[in-house]
Formats: structure tokens, sequence, C-alpha cells
């Protein structure tokens, strides 16, 4: 269905998406940060407002950039900048455009549904963990100086996001936290169904060949003198020893040539 789509309307996408969507954010951050205008919060996509006429906020939440300190705002919109190109280069304009403008609009009804604040931040999310998912050996710098690979940062972020899940009990939060996830599991997902289908029958097989091979390891007679057994030599004959106090069993050879016990 996406290359159908993309031959039709490939012309369309927006080059380097994700360069335009850090600018605006660094913007943002600059004016908010130098002139205390409160620009963040005229952008953030908030239902009321919008049903008032404020329509820009349908589009400008995504502008709205990271709750970090100075120091750090850097460093979080290379990030995101490095994460969009990467994945276009993987996926091309088209594929990419078709991933955020998902996560986009499903955020849009999210917050109207639930009468929710809503920002890009699940948005940049939903991207990490694309990228988490394509490139899990790479590796981040953790606090600048502990390499990390990156399956486990998605890791990280998917337990992040069911912890947030679980404890909010507002149904607009959640719904926030879940709608841009559509497009992780629009691409991924069916990936993620054969990936466990492939588990599940290996471990099946696995468990059979186990189990055959413990079937095998099984011995009807067993000399407790040389611990030949019927497996090893099909020809050969056993017998109890009627002078042992118990069950012991002898090959022929060592039949009339043992310790009584």
């Amino acid at each position: 269905m996406l290359n159908k789509l993309e031959r039709k309307l490939g012309r369309f996408a927006i080059r380097n998406l994700i360069l335009y969507v850090v600018v605006a954010n660094a913007a943002a951050y600059v004016i908010d940060f130098a002139f205390e205008a409160e620009v963040i919060f005229e952008l953030a996509l908030i239902p009321a407002r919008v049903v008032r006429g404020e329509v820009w906020r349908l589009v400008t939440f995504v502008a709205v950039p990271p709750n970090t300190s100075v120091i750090f705002i850097f460093f979080a919109l290379y990030l995101s900048y490095m994460i969009g190109t990467t994945l276009e280069r993987q996926w091309g304009s088209f594929r990419l455009n078709i991933y955020f403008f998902l996560g986009f609009l499903a955020t849009i009804a999210a917050s109207f549904i639930g009468n929710v604040y809503a920002t890009g931040l699940y948005i940049n999310t939903s991207l990490f963990l694309a990228y988490a998912r394509l490139y899990p050996e790479d590796r981040f710098m953790l606090f600048f100086f502990l390499p990390v690979k990156v399956k486990w940062l998605g890791w990280l972020s998917w337990a992040g996001l069911a912890y947030f899940f679980i404890r909010s009990n507002h149904l607009g939060s959640r719904l926030l936290i879940i709608a841009p996830l559509l497009s992780y599991f629009i691409f991924f997902g069916k990936g993620i169904v054969e990936g466990l289908r492939r588990n599940r029958d290996s471990h099946i097989v696995k468990g059979k060949f186990l189990q055959d091979k413990a079937e095998a390891k099984q011995t009807i007679h067993k000399c407790v003198t040389c611990g030949v057994t019927e497996k090893d030599n099909p020809n050969i004959d056993f017998r109890y020893c009627s002078k042992c106090r118990g069950d012991y069993e002898f090959c022929m050879d060592h039949l009339k040539n043992h310790f009584h016990r």
C-alpha cells in the first residue's frame, strides 16, 4: 500500500521534514527564553482554544521544544535531527512523512477526545522507537561518557511509556501516549507478529529436540560396574545378581566378576 501511495503522491512529500520541526523548536525555545513571551503556551494544542478560533495550534504544537535546560536543549534537538535524517535516508521522505503525520493526526484526535493539552513529545518518542527498532546496535553516549546500545534505550523508553500510562488516571493523557504509537505499529506490527511467531516455533522445535534427546538417553538396562547399556551394545544380555542386596543389574561380563553389594 505504501509503495502504491508513494508512486502516486511521493512528489508531494516534504523533504527534510524533521529539520523544519527542529528549527521551529529551537526558535520557540530561544524566543521564550530570551523574551519570556510564553511562546510555548501559545503554540501548544489546547482544544478549547482551537474551538475559539486559535486554529494555528493544530500545527504549531509540534514546535513546542523539550522541557529541558539551556545546556541540554542543543543535544536534545540535535538528537531529534539525527534520528529524523537517519530515518529519512532509510525510508525516503514520503514514508517518513507518513510515519510523522500519522502520529501528528492521532495526537490531535487524542487531544480533542480527551480534552487535554498536547505537544509533540510523544511523536518524538515514537520516532526514537522507530530508530531503535531499525538500528538496535548503534550506541549513544549516555551522560556524555557512558556508551549504551540504542536497543536498551528503546526498551527504557517503552518502560517509561508504560509507567506513565499506568500511573495516569486520566483517559486523555493515556490516549496521548498511545496515539503516536499508531505509526510504530503500522510500520513494524507485521514484523513484530512474525518475530513472535518465529520465536514460538523455535521454542516448540527446541522443546521437541530436547525431549527427543532426553528420550534417546533413557535406557532400560545398565551395568552398574562398567556402565554399558543396551544402546551401546544391542546384543549384550543383562542379569540381576541374586547375591547383592538390592536390584543391581550387570552385563554378562561382570555378572560373576564383581564385588557384591
